[in-house]
């Protein structure tokens, strides 16, 4: 990834009922989501987030945290963020699928 560019990321969640809160966070830093589509009767929650990453957020994890009423667990899935500088990286598109299975108890 390259400092200065915006990167999606989906979180899928799958199996949820009721429809799952989804949280994004960069270490203890909570991100606003852009969008959230629920599919298939309920079963399949992704949440996105697009984020501008800058170099101080170099070895720094993304994550999306699931959590719902039917079950106590936190579910989360994360990605270690590695931000070359603009300067020195050639300009690419990235996209990422955090997937976390979720099941009620």
């Amino acid at each position: 990834m390259i400092s200065g560019h915006q990167f999606t990321f989906e979180c899928h969640c799958f199996g949820a009922r009721p429809t799952p809160n989804v949280s994004w966070w960069i270490d203890n830093v909570k991100l606003k989501p852009v969008s959230e589509k629920i599919l298939n009767d309920n079963n399949i929650t992704i949440s996105q987030v697009v984020i501008m990453v800058k170099e101080d957020d170099d070895d720094k994890y993304l994550y999306c945290k699931v959590q719902s009423n039917s079950f106590s667990q936190v579910f989360e899935s994360k990605k270690l963020l590695n931000i070359k500088c603009k300067d020195y990286a050639q300009q690419s598109i990235m996209s990422c699928t955090c997937t976390c299975k979720c099941m009620s108890f």
